[in-house]
């Protein structure tokens, strides 16, 4: 009966995968895929069955002896025999076979004719190797490490990817589902006869499968396996020794530095001078855990009716729901969190809520957003989040939350401000130069074989198109955790406001030191410590004068210029090609940044940063005594909040003085904020602190240069148009020419489009003196109304330009068309009196302060860079003091 029954549902999966496939690879594929499925829900029922019966530690496999044949689970699935060897019913396949898992759990990689060891080559032709979604190097690596520690353990202790409840981690991992981010629950099964192990649909019994494939590897499905990178793992994991996941909150981790799954807060553990202290190492009882989390608990299950889907385990029959157990892998509800609380199952309140998490995922990954129970969920972990954080500071933790980073933006290189959205595919790749992205169209749009890439033409490398990985834009990084040395506490760096830089011998937490009469030692790196400079002494000086006399409650202000240095800016190839000899072609200037701290619970927060080009009057005209302020950026953490505005004007009047002061002539304003999602300095903004609108920003320009003028540091201010028009600018080369500016780039693409437009012209007229003729023109339009409201606007504009421009060639006249729309957000700012109000000259300008050399605030896109790769946000208070 049972192998009747088995034959009849192997025949059953055969039909339906091979009515599902569109060719041979793909049927195969379909069928292992439902072979790993099949063995995966085998394998969870007895785990669970086993753990009913008797909780005992981790030592065996669950079911070990429960199967069929009396044998051994090792030795069904192919593993080693007591004897030492290792069986396999078909040729073994190397560890270079293994499948790797694609974009969003696409298609895997299947194994490749190099692969194979002699004489066992597959007997139907291998598929083109699809281009992983993910690291595909490192994600290898990982998953077949974890395969050939399992190859290599002793018989008497078996790897498995699951683990009893008894446990310290009850589950294997937690998919971080609500942000569209699965996690790789367990490692794939090793390769070898693909066995195939299922109650029958009667429920008479279990029945088993060999499958006659040539080592076909189990795949993972798509729910299996994260889509951000797992790093490769470390050179000191010997082989035989099992290589297991990172750990969550409240387990420790197998090596340090592993880059861990999404849901899993990676935990920092570096060798240590400082001894730990085991008197002080600390074990929470059953009776201590259940008294500080069953409140939270009962919170969460007093929701009414928020919680009823979710008191008791999931049962798919009665549901109507058949596919639950093949999608939702660690089920978990709150009764069993109960039980377990209860029994003191839990040696962490980490576990605990690492439970809740995963209940919470389970829901999300499984139900609609626009469903019942989605809802419920979504109600449920916000009552979690609002009582977990007094609980776990009860028990000596900084908090029960699981932060995520906010997801980086990728900049496509094909194109200038091109970007890669959320969850999109992209091309990269990454050698010791760096990492290189393309969006796909700009990366189809390359017609070459080849990219050149890198920032000089003259020393760029060409890159093969096939060595470019496909990826996916959906990782998600949490927060890194540290453990006490003493007490083993695991808590968020950034709570704790630790570094290992100031700190390299390891964390201590604040209940250890003051058992221990000792205290932490003083960071080194304050913002007061930083050099100062006259520029910002007179800065610092200026605002908490302010503060003083508005009688404000505000923290003390250290302002400090971090970076002081000289540069040349090159003409641009079009302006200086037409303007030989009429036009510089370099502009000497000095560019500073400074930054602004306020002291915030103890601790400097950065709220202001600016960047600023002065031109001196060593510089040739039309750029001498100049100033141009390029970059500035705030976050809206200065306390208190509604002396903020004022605040800021009092740094940029400040810093207009001291430019006046040194004898500076004009300084110069572009009012732009940012798009959405760009950052100019501090990386991450607040969420709640809004962009503001072009208009708005040029009003709060307006009142801090007429509050200037009141003070007599402005001595006037207007637009760009006007001041052009006012002193008789007649050509690009009398504008100034900043690098980075707005101006810059019009008139090099203006100077192009002319240039186009006359060899276009050339080539009309002499194809007509040749007697050719134009090429045929489309239909001339009948809209006479647009024709004539084409040509009004045009002779409007013509007008215009006539009496703004006397004698100014095409170029001026396009400059200046554009100069009037764009004239509102231009500001430039006559600091000095007029030179027929001034008795003498003013003398050269001097800069008091030496220069400082800083490559990592040496302009905005190397600080910006690097805090995009550690994650230092601004965010929020919380990170911002970090």
């Amino acid at each position: 009966r049972r192998v009747t029954s088995l034959i009849q549902y192997a025949m059953k999966v055969e039909k339906a995968m091979f009515e599902t496939a569109t060719s041979r690879e793909e049927y195969y594929q379909l069928l292992a895929e439902k072979i790993y499925r099949i063995r995966k829900e085998l394998e969870q029922r007895r785990m669970m069955k086993s753990a009913m019966e008797s909780k005992r530690p981790m030592g065996g496999l669950p079911g070990e002896a429960g199967m069929p044949n009396g044998e051994p689970m090792q030795q069904f699935f192919g593993g080693q025999q007591p004897g030492g060897d290792v069986r396999y019913s078909l040729p073994p396949t190397p560890l270079g076979s293994q499948a790797i898992p694609s974009v969003g759990g696409g298609s895997p990689k299947p194994p490749s004719s190099a692969d194979l060891p002699l004489g066992s080559q597959p007997p139907f032709p291998l598929p083109p190797t699809p281009t992983s979604g993910l690291d595909a190097d490192k994600k290898k690596d990982a998953i077949l490490n974890r395969q050939h520690s399992k190859l290599m353990s002793p018989p008497s202790v078996p790897h498995t990817p699951f683990q009893t409840p008894s446990d310290q981690k009850p589950f294997g991992g937690v998919p971080s589902v609500k942000n569209e981010v699965q996690s790789e629950s367990s490692p794939a099964p090793p390769s070898g006869p693909a066995s195939v192990s299922k109650t029958l649909p009667d429920g008479s019994g279990k029945a088993e499968l060999d499958q006659p494939f040539p080592s076909v590897p189990a795949v993972a499905t798509p729910s299996q396996f994260t889509v951000s990178s797992v790093k490769a793992p470390p050179s000191s994991v010997k082989a035989g020794e099992p290589f297991s996941e990172a750990p969550l909150p409240g387990s420790r981790p197998s090596s340090p530095g592993m880059e861990v799954e999404p849901g899993a807060s990676p935990i920092v553990k570096k060798q240590s001078k400082i001894q730990p202290d085991p008197a002080l190492r600390k074990v929470f009882s059953a009776e201590e855990l259940d008294l500080a989390l069953r409140p939270v608990l009962e919170a969460v299950w007093n929701q009414d009716p928020e919680s009823y889907p979710f008191r008791q385990p999931v049962d798919p029959k009665s549901l109507g729901i058949p596919d639950y157990f093949e999608i939702v892998c660690h089920p978990m509800d709150l009764g069993t969190m109960s039980r377990r609380l209860e029994e003191g199952d839990y040696k962490s309140p980490w576990e605990f809520c690492r439970d809740m998490w995963l209940m919470f995922d389970n829901a999300w990954l499984y139900n609609k957003k626009t469903s019942r129970v989605y809802k419920y969920c979504s109600k449920l972990s916000e009552v979690f989040d609002q009582n977990i954080d007094d609980a776990m500071k009860s028990l000596g933790y900084c908090c029960g939350r699981r932060f995520t980073f906010h997801p980086q933006v990728l900049y496509c290189y094909g194109k200038p401000l091109c970007t890669i959205p959320r969850d999109t595919c992209y091309y990269g790749h990454k050698n010791r130069f760096g990492k290189y992205v393309y969006c796909r169209k700009c990366f189809f749009e390359i017609p070459d074989d080849s990219i050149s890439v890198g920032d000089d033409p003259m020393t760029a490398t060409s890159i093969p198109k096939n060595a470019f990985k496909e990826l996916k834009n959906d990782s998600i990084d949490y927060e890194e955790m540290v453990e006490c040395i003493h007490c083993g506490r695991e808590v968020h760096k950034i709570c704790v406001l630790h570094h290992d830089l100031i700190w390299p011998d390891g964390y201590q937490c604040d209940k250890c030191l003051k058992a221990k009469g000792t205290a932490r030692k003083e960071s080194r790196f304050s913002a007061k410590r930083l050099p100062t400079t006259k520029l910002s002494s007179v800065l610092e000086e200026r605002v908490n004068n302010f503060l003083r006399i508005q009688d404000a409650d505000a923290g003390e202000i250290t302002v400090r210029v971090v970076s002081s240095s000289d540069k040349t800016l090159d003409t641009r190839t079009n302006m200086r090609e037409r303007f030989a000899g009429e036009f510089p072609e370099q502009f000497p200037y000095r560019t500073k940044a400074m930054f602004v701290f306020e002291e915030i619970d103890g601790n400097d927060v950065c709220f202001f940063g600016m960047h600023v080009q002065e031109y001196g009057s060593d510089c040739q005209a039309p750029n001498t005594r100049r100033v141009y302020i390029s970059y500035l950026d705030s976050v809206h953490f200065f306390r208190p909040r509604h002396l903020r505005t004022q605040v800021y004007h009092e740094l940029l009047i400040g810093y207009l003085q001291f430019c006046k002061d040194n004898g500076f002539l004009t300084a110069h304003i572009w009012a732009c904020p940012p798009s959405e999602g760009d950052d100019y300095i501090f990386h991450c903004h607040p969420v709640e602190q809004k962009i503001p609108k072009p208009k708005r920003l040029v009003e709060w320009y307006k009142k801090m240069l007429d509050t200037g003028k009141s003070m007599g540091v402005v001595w006037d201010y207007q637009d760009i148009f006007k001041h052009c028009t006012d002193e008789g600018i007649n050509s690009v080369t009398e504008i100034p020419y900043f690098e980075g500016d707005f101006w810059l780039n019009v008139i090099e693409e203006t100077i192009k489009e002319l240039d186009q437009e006359a060899r276009e012209r050339e080539a009309s007229e002499q194809a007509t003196g040749e007697g050719r003729g134009p090429k045929k023109a489309g239909k001339r339009s009948t809209n006479k109304k647009g024709n004539k409201k084409a040509g009004s606007t045009r002779n409007k504009s013509s007008k215009m330009s006539t009496r703004t421009l006397i004698g100014g060639d095409d170029l001026a006249q396009k400059i200046y068309q554009t100069m009037d729309k764009h004239k509102e957000v231009f500001f430039v700012v006559t600091l000095q009196p007029p030179a027929a109000a001034v008795s003498s000259p003013l003398p050269g300008t001097t800069d008091p302060d030496q220069l400082i050399q800083c490559d990592l605030m040496d302009g905005r896109d190397a600080f910006l860079t690097m805090a995009r790769e550690r994650h230092w946000e601004f965010s929020s208070l919380r990170r911002a003091r970090y």
